[in-house]
Order: structure tokens, then C-alpha cells, then sequence
């Protein structure tokens, strides 16, 4: 089976981070923060996910560790609520 499709957003696998919420990037906003950011998912196709919403073409998204960078933002959050 072949399809194609034009002007969508895709993002490779790796960039996404799967939580009990939903899907998560992690976006690179005034070029020094990264955020997370919940988004919707389409197709799945050669290890990448069409993007449906919650990121626009053109931002820049981490692809690397995820989990590590998810890890050290809920440590650093814990830390700010003691």
C-alpha cells in the first residue's frame, strides 16, 4: 500500500514521548527553553507521525532523549514545590 501525502506537519519517532495523558515534544521556544507540549497524532509511516495539531511547521522540536529530558523536568518541578 502507497500513500502520499502533501503539506503536513511530520516529526520522526523519536521526538515523541508517550504518557498516560496523551503525546508530548518538547519544543525549543526563545531558542534556549525547551517546553513540553501535548499533541495529536495521525499516521505512522517509515518512523515518522503526521502531526494533526499542537505544533506548527517550522518549530523546532528536541529528537533526541526524550525520557531524560521528561525525567529532569518532574525532578526539578518536585524540587520547586518543597
Amino acid at each position: 500500500v502507497y500513500f502520499e501525502l502533501k503539506n503536513v506537519v511530520a516529526i520522526p519517532e523519536s521526538s515523541v514521548l508517550h504518557t498516560g495523558s496523551g503525546d508530548l515534544v518538547y519544543v525549543l521556544e526563545d531558542g534556549l527553553t525547551l517546553n513540553a507540549r501535548l499533541i495529536k497524532l495521525g499516521l505512522k509511516s517509515e518512523g515518522y507521525y503526521q502531526v494533526l495539531s499542537g505544533l506548527k511547521s517550522g518549530e523546532k522540536i528536541s529528537s533526541g532523549p526524550n525520557f531524560l529530558i521528561d525525567s529532569e523536568a518532574r525532578i526539578r518541578a518536585a524540587g520547586e514545590r518543597q
